[in-house]
Parts: structure tokens; sequence; C-alpha cells
């Protein structure tokens, strides 16, 4: 065989095994693409070339010399990778690269259907074609062919000089020598030799195997680089769950990401090129430019259909390294469900609405933090340096801790908000180095869970906060996929302690919400009951003498009965199910009221005294419930004095020139009357100070505490506009100390009870009583049978009608319950007027004003005694309305 057709054949058969083996190892990447489609160009070419130095005559040798002639696409396919290679911005332009390829071919079709001529010659290396046109064609062919050589090596030097890295560097020498030796073999081969009249074969052939190899080992090494920081970043772009799009200097849009196509329901294609104005709803481009840049501020999205999306937006201006400006980029996340759960935690907690008001800017800032969404990460491309600074930027600048580590947890990259020492410090160290001993194995095991099964990990933890407390924080760990293989993971620290709180918030204005039901049905209930043991109490304790030995025990009877009362009314007063009544009053009124009662209930073995301060103001607030505050803060103070102490309650003005905040409570600047209660006992523990106006939280031993006192008496001050602020020493005592708005307004004078007393101890008429529960009617009867009334009893409302078509001229006023099974006392109301217009109605329940509204209601003005009621109050009312 011709040694010069060997080494054409040489050449074919390695630069086919080099396009087979880079293929094999990655069919899919740009790089490997354009050097398989170069090595099968010269393959190609390299065939023609053993064909035609083989021929064995000459139509053999004509047919291998029209292939040959296409010799110039190698060429056009070395220009093609080396745009590719060196990440040149001409090489995403497909447009350009067709329209070399389709000039080349069209020069080399020239050349093989002879427009431009050459002719066959025998020489000692086998046949060859030489060129004998000279014409204006046959010169444009061969600048064409000299340009795009020399734009080749130019491109290839301008990257080699660029390069820092060493493993880069040597890539960019191997592209560059190769691109050279094709170059320089030509020059020799087909325009020096000839000047001296010297024939020699061509050495294109060999010249191509050498090429290959370089190349390929290059490309080779090219696809086995190291994790470098854009690829990193475009990790984070990839994954991110926030919309991101990035406008040039005249704000149309030139990138967005995979999450902002899918919020907004379009393809990039399409967002490419349009004006900013086309997604966004207020535009604020001249905001941006005059700040420099703007976070979370709060606009409308436009969706592909029409329609909106509400999102926190954040823009920057992206600059390169000389300051000149590139563009903007802009970052939205989607705030649709944090709305939706800020609108159900205000329906659930009425009582936060002001503190959540001032705290609005801090939640919102809170939940702008980064979420991190993994997947499965797109092949890592490396970007061209410009390209590189945006990307950096994102990761730099994003308010989470995002670091990159190899599977010995060693870090490769680390952004801003993570390298809070120098840089330098923390690349190369491990992960684990830089959390504490309690988290070293959560993120050992996230780590591996990662590594081994390419699945994203993430777990939340809580670190001491600065000032006390906890810190959350939600770290998740996903992989980096390069070539099909798992080389890195991304780890994304977040702090997530306002989410935290909100959903703390959450579950306990559902527990409040719980609660509150449940005291709504336990005073039915109680109150019920209460209205027989407390009223046949009442009646035996008026039958028995001043000196029987009976009266004592019925009136502690009575007494507890009176503390059911209280509290069933202290249920409902915390779960904010009691109606307020309230009124402008002195509090000096209600402590000189309540002395005597006090004294009893604290006991001998404890002093009482009472510090009324002269000149107090007046407050605006439900009387009852403020006596009820006192009593619950009396009876914790006894409780902490087993053995004895003293007990002071003291009143007095005070001004405040500026605001007062402790772990209880915010008071504002302002005139206020304050009610100190000061006891000489055990003391609160510290640990227990932030938790006793909690619901249920008691110190006390079991049965001795409901856990609901402290917690009423915040509720009824905070309802009254008022304060409270503790102050505690284990074993000296306990100081409560409340604020309640001062007024200058007169308190309002208190109603007469003459009325009441002076009500006829004997009546006459006929009353219908209506009742469900027997024992509550059967009471109710009887006690106006003794008062003297006729009396009708019924069950339910079909039988109180019945009865009253049988005694329509008897009965004069109907006495029924508002809550019944089958018909309501307001139906049974309206059926009996029906029948007898002019009928009175006196109705009754054991429910809250609330729970009536909600099983039907009743006008305000219609007459209502609550249970469980009075005797001399229920003959009184009745009295009142037989009448009037």
């Amino acid at each position: 065989m011709n040694p010069f057709a060997l080494s054409a054949l040489t050449s074919a058969v390695v630069a086919f095994l080099l396009a087979t083996v880079i293929y094999a190892r990655d069919p899919h990447g740009k790089v490997n693409g354009a050097f398989v489609l170069l090595c099968l160009t010269e393959a190609f070419v390299a065939a023609s070339e053993f064909g035609l130095r083989e021929a064995r005559n000459i139509g053999a040798a004509r047919f291998w010399m029209i292939l040959s002639s296409y010799w110039p696409l190698t060429i056009s396919t070395t220009f093609h990778f080396v745009l590719v290679f060196t990440e040149n911005k001409f090489a995403s332009n497909q447009r350009i690269v067709n329209l070399v390829h389709v000039v080349m071919f069209l020069f080399a079709a020239c050349m093989a259907t002879n427009v431009i001529p050459a002719v066959l010659v025998r020489e000692y290396w086998g046949w060859a074609h030489l060129h004998t046109g000279k014409d204006v064609l046959f010169t444009a062919f061969n600048l064409f062919v000299m340009a795009l050589s020399c734009i080749s090596v130019y491109l290839s030097w301008q990257y080699f000089s660029r390069c820092t890295d060493p493993k880069d560097r040597l890539n960019a020498r191997l592209l560059l020598v190769g691109v050279l030796i094709p170059a320089l073999t030509s020059a020799i081969t087909k325009g020096l030799l000839p000047i001296f009249s010297i024939s020699a074969p061509s050495f294109a052939p060999m010249a191509i195997a050498v090429q290959c190899a370089l190349i390929g080992y290059g490309v080779w090494k090219h696809s086995l680089m190291t994790l470098t920081p854009s690829v990193a970043a475009d990790s984070v772009l990839s994954t991110m769950s926030d919309a991101l799009i990035l406008t040039d200097v005249d704000g149309r849009i030139e990138l967005v990401n995979r999450a902002a196509t899918e919020l907004l329901g379009y393809e990039e294609d399409v967002l490419r090129g349009q004006p900013m104005e086309f997604v966004l709803e207020n535009p604020i481009s001249v905001k941006l430019m005059r700040a420099g840049s703007v976070s979370g501020i709060e606009e409308n999205l436009k969706l592909r259909g029409g329609g909106s999306v509400p999102v926190s937006l954040s823009a920057s201006l992206v600059r390169d390294k000389g300051g000149a400006l590139l563009g903007v980029v802009f970052v939205g996340r989607d705030i649709t469900e944090r709305r939706r759960v800020e609108e159900e935690l205000e329906r659930y907690r009425d009582h936060l609405e002001e503190l959540v008001g001032e705290r609005t800017a801090e939640l919102r800032a809170a939940n702008v933090a980064l979420q991190q969404v993994f997947a499965d990460l797109r092949e890592a491309q490396k970007e061209s340096k410009e390209s590189e600074a945006r990307w950096r930027s994102l990761s730099e600048n994003a308010p989470s801790f995002i670091v990159t580590v190899d599977r010995e947890g060693t870090i490769q990259f680390a952004n801003r908000a993570m390298s809070r020492t120098p840089r330098a410090e923390v690349i190369g160290t491990k992960v684990y180095d830089h959390v504490s001993a309690e988290q070293q194995e959560l993120i050992r095991n996230s780590l591996a869970r990662v590594f081994q099964t390419g699945e994203v990990s993430t777990y939340e933890f809580a670190v001491d906060a600065i000032g006390g407390g906890n810190s959350w924080h939600e770290c998740r760990a996903g992989p980096i996929v390069q070539d099909g293989q798992i080389v890195a993971a991304l780890v994304v620290v977040t702090n997530i302690t306002e989410r935290k709180h909100l959903e703390e918030q959450l579950r306990q204005a559902s527990k409040m919400e719980a609660i509150g039901r449940l005291a709504g049905g336990i005073a039915h209930d109680f109150n019920n009951l209460l209205t027989v043991i407390n009223g046949y109490c009442g009646l035996v304790f008026e039958s028995l003498g001043e000196n029987d030995p009976l009266r004592e025990d019925v009136r502690e009877i009575l007494e507890a009965g009176d503390l059911a009362v209280s509290l069933v009314r202290q249920l409902l007063i915390f779960s904010r199910r009691q109606e307020q009544k309230v009124s402008v009053f002195s509090l000096n009124k209600v402590l000189t009221g309540m002395d005597k009662m006090l004294q009893r209930l604290i006991g001998e073995n404890i002093q009482l005294e009472l510090k009324l301060g002269e000149g107090l103001g007046n407050i605006k607030a439900d009387e009852g419930q403020i006596g009820q505050v006192v009593v619950n803060l009396v009876v914790n103070a006894r409780d902490a004095m087993p053995d004895g102490g003293q007990l002071a309650l003291e009143t007095s003005n005070v001004t405040l020139d500026e605001p007062s905040r402790d772990m209880h409570d915010e008071l504002k600047a302002g005139s206020y009357v304050m009610l100190t209660v000061r006891d000489t006992g055990c003391g609160i523990a510290l640990e227990a100070m932030e938790h006793i106006f909690e619901p249920f939280f008691t110190t006390k031993d079991p049965g001795r505490g409901t856990g609901l006192g402290l917690a009423t008496v915040y509720g009824i001050v905070k309802e009254s506009g008022g304060a409270i602020k503790v102050s505690s020493e284990l074993g000296q005592g306990t100081v409560f100390r409340l604020y309640f708005p001062r007024l200058e307004e007169r308190s309002e004078p208190i109603k007469s009870q003459s009325t009441q007393e002076t009500a006829p101890s004997r009546r006459t008429g006929t009353i219908l009583v209506v009742e469900d529960q027997d024992e509550v009617r059967h009471f109710t009867a009887h006690l106006l049978r003794r008062l003297g009334y006729d009396v009708l009893e019924a069950a339910h409302g079909l039988e109180a009608l019945s009865m009253l078509e049988s005694h329509p001229r008897s009965i004069d006023l109907v006495f029924t319950d508002v809550v019944m099974p089958e018909m309501s006392g307001r139906e049974l109301a309206e059926r009996l007027r029906e029948v007898k217009p002019d009928v009175k109605v006196l109705f009754t329940s054991g429910y809250t004003p609330e729970s009536i509204a909600r099983q039907g209601g009743l006008d305000e003005k219609v007459p209502l005694i609550q249970k469980p009621f009075d005797a001399r109050v229920l003959a009184s009312t009745l009295h009142e309305i037989l009448q009037n």
C-alpha cells in the first residue's frame, strides 16, 4: 500500500474513533457536539484523500477527487468548534454559524462540479488535483478560507491569553496548537513550496490526525473540569423558587429563569425581547435608575391569558467590573399564600390586630427570605465573564447562607452571607467546622443522603438567639449534577424564625376559638344547673329564721353557688364571649365596696391594707369585670402566702412621659390610673414569668388552680385599653401594677334598685312557663307560685301553643327559654302573637348573648333575663312587664 495513502487512512480512522468516544461520553454537550461534527468532517476528507491516492485508474481518481473537493468544510467546522469551545457570544447565534457552513459548502460544490477548474495529475505519492483557474471565484474562495483560518487562530489565542486557571490554560493551549497545525501545514504545502517549484504531497491528513488528537484531549478535559463559582451560580439560578427576570439597559427582557416562566405561563422565547411593562403592571424602572436598587416592593405581575399574581419584587442594577451598566435584574416572590395566611390569622386573632399592624414591615421583610427548591439540576455550562458576574451577584446578594461542598464536606464555594471571615479562609475548610456540635450529625446525614440518592434533604433546627429565645433555621441540601454524576452538593440555610412565629400565632388563635366555643356550651349547662341549685337554696335561706342553726350552712351553699357563677363568668370573659357593660367609675369605689368580701376571702392570717389615692381619676370599663380582676389577684396573693403575710392594694394617678415595655406588655405615654397589688408571698420564678398570662398555665398544686385566673386578668385589662407590669423576687413577694387610661369625665351615677326592693311581695295573674329542662321548669313554676301567680307549665313550644289556644284569655305572660328543640323561643313568641296579639313575653337563657345571636337571635329591645336569675330580680322584672 502507498505509504502516503496509509497516512490518510490512519487519519480517517483516528478522527472517526475520537468522534465515537467523545459522543458516547456525552451526546448532549455543546462542546462535544461541535467536536464530533469536526471529527466526522475530517474523517470524511481523509478517507477521500486515501481513495484518491490509491486509485488505480483515472475514472476512480475522478470519483475520489469529487469527494475530496469538500475538504473546505473542515475549515468551517473548525471555526464552529472554536466558537463553541471559547464560549464566544456568536456561538449561540445559529444563523451566523449556519451561514458560514452554507457558504463553505457552496464553494466546495463549485470545486466538485469544476466551476472552479481543477485537473488530475499523477505524482509519486498517487493522484492529485491541481486548480488551474485564477478567476474571481477562486480568489474569493481562497480569501474566505484564509479569513476563517485566521479568525479561528485569533480566537484560540485570545482565549488562551485570558485564561488564568492552570487547567483552563492547558485546554486553551491544546486548542491553539490543534488549530495552528492544519493552518501551517496548508500554508507550507499549498503556498510556500509551489513558489520554489517544489512538488510535495499534502500533509493535511496527518495534520488532521494530530489536530483531532490534541483537540480531543482538550475536549475530554473540558468536560471533566471541576466545579466553578459560575457553575454553582447556574445551579442556584435554575433551582430558585423565585421568579428572576434580567433586562438590558433599554428595559427589554434578556433572560428569565424556569420559576418565572412557570409563574407567568409564558415560554422563554415569548418573553425574550419584550419590554418589562409586558409583565409588570406598575413599572418601577425610573425609580430604580434613580435610587440604584429597590427591595421588597409588592407589585402585580401579568399572567398569560389575563389576571395577575401578587409578588414581593426586588431589583438591582448589574454592572461590569468597570462600572458600566449591563442591565437590571428583577427577583419576584409569589406572596399569594402568605396573604392567605395573614388574612386567616387576622380573622382568628382580632385582639392581636394592633400588634400585627405595628410589625407588618418586619413580617414582610422576614417573608421575603429566600426559599430554595431543589430539582434535577440542568447540565453545567460555562458562561463568559460577563455572564458569570451576573450570576455571581445573585448568590452574593441572597440573604441566605449558600455553600457548595464535595463528598468529603469541603467547601468549594461560599456566598457573602456565609463568608463572615475572609473568603479565602472559608474555601477549602470543612462545612462541619462552621456548625455547632449538635448540628454536625444532622448535616452529615443530610449530605450523605444527597450523594447517595440524589434527593433533596431538608431539616429545621433552632439555635440560641441573642437576647434570649430561639432562632429557627431551615437547611436544604441538594445535588449538583455534571455529566450524569453528582459532583457536589448545594447547601442553603434560611432564617425561618418569623414564619415559625406566625404558625404559633395561628395555632394559638385556633386554640382560643376552641376554648371560646367550649365556654359557651359550659355556660349554658352550668347556668341551668345553677338556676335550680341557687334558686332552691335562696328559697330555703329566706324561709329559715335568723337563729336557725341551718341558716349558716345554707349561706355557705349560696356562696359556693355564687363562686360557680363567678367561674362561668370568668370562662366567658377569658374567651371574650361575655358582653361588656362599660361605664365610667372610680377604682376607689370598687375597692371600698369589696373591702369586707376580700377580708373574708383571704382569711385572718393575712393583713389587708387599702391605700386609696386622693383625687383619683375615673376609668371606663366593665365594673363587674374589674371586680373579677381584683378577686383573681387577691386569690393568687393569698395562695402565695399560706403562712400569712401582708397584702396591699393601692390606687394612684400616674403620668408617663415616654413609652415603657417589659416581657408581657407595652405601655404608651399618657395619663393613667394605676392599681397596685403587692404581696409578701413566695414570689414567681424567672422561668415562669413569661408564661403566667398564658391560658391553663399554673404553678399551683393539682386541684388548686385552673390556669385561667391571670389569663382572665390579662384579657380584661387589655379589653379595657390598659396594660400590666409584673415584678417579683423569690422569697420576697410579687407586685402587679395595672394601668388604665385616666378619664376626665365624671363617673356615672348608680342606678337605684328601689324599684326592685319595693316591688309588692304578692302578685296576681297567670304565667305560662315554657322550658325544656324539667328541673329548671319545676323550680321556676314553684318560685312563681310562691310569688302569688297562677302558673301553667309547658315542656316545649308546641305544648305551649296548645295551652294558649285552650286558655286564650287567662294567660297574661309567657316566660320562655330562648333555645329549645323543635321550636325556639323567638319562633314561639311569633306564633303566640298570631293567636293572642297582646300577650306579653319574657325570655330567659343560659347561653351567652353571642350564642343566642348565632342560634336565631333576639331584638335588643326584647326583655331577657339571664340564667341563673335571682328571685327578687325575676319578681321585679315580671311586675314591671305586667304593669307596663
